[in-house]
């Protein structure tokens, strides 16, 4: 589901940006949302120890704390876990096997032949565009999150 929805995201932004040379979705051609799982109790960031909360953020370079470190932490295994992922997560070779990854994505959704559903034109004619710079820092940082995440899962099974 990670390295999904960095492909989407990526695909995402790059319509956002209006990079995406697929041809623009026809509305009653989308479809109907999937059936989602049963929501799992996972704590709100506020709800976590603030001191790890940061040490994620900075480690990460996002704002965001994913589901990830957040149901992590209602397990009762955030600490510990990233006192391991936390060292990987410094490391030069983290950083750049997490830039490899987002380039990897960004080079794969635009290459995918969308329909592209958020261009600014899409947006502007739905009077939407006022919304294309929030939306657009929301992608940026699921953008920065995603491929870091991907990294250290990897990193944990040995295979980065």
């Amino acid at each position: 589901p990670l390295a999904r929805m960095l492909l989407v995201t990526a695909g995402l932004r790059a319509a956002l940006a209006g990079t995406l040379s697929g041809p623009p979705a026809e509305p009653d051609s989308l479809p109907a949302p999937p059936r989602l799982a049963p929501e799992l109790d996972i704590p709100s960031t506020d709800e976590l120890d603030p001191a790890l909360v940061g040490a994620i953020r900075r480690d990460l370079g996002t704002p965001i704390v994913n589901s990830v470190w957040r149901l992590a932490a209602a397990r009762g295994v955030l600490a510990s876990a990233w006192e391991h992922l936390g060292a990987v997560a410094g490391t030069d070779a983290f950083a750049g096997h997490a830039a490899a990854v987002a380039e990897d994505a960004a080079r794969t959704a635009a290459a995918l032949p969308w329909s592209v559903v958020a261009s600014p034109a899409a947006l502007a004619q739905r009077h939407l565009d006022d919304a294309a710079p929030g939306v657009g820092a929301i992608l940026d940082a699921y953008l920065a999150t995603l491929p870091s995440v991907l990294t250290l899962v990897a990193s944990s099974r040995g295979g980065a």
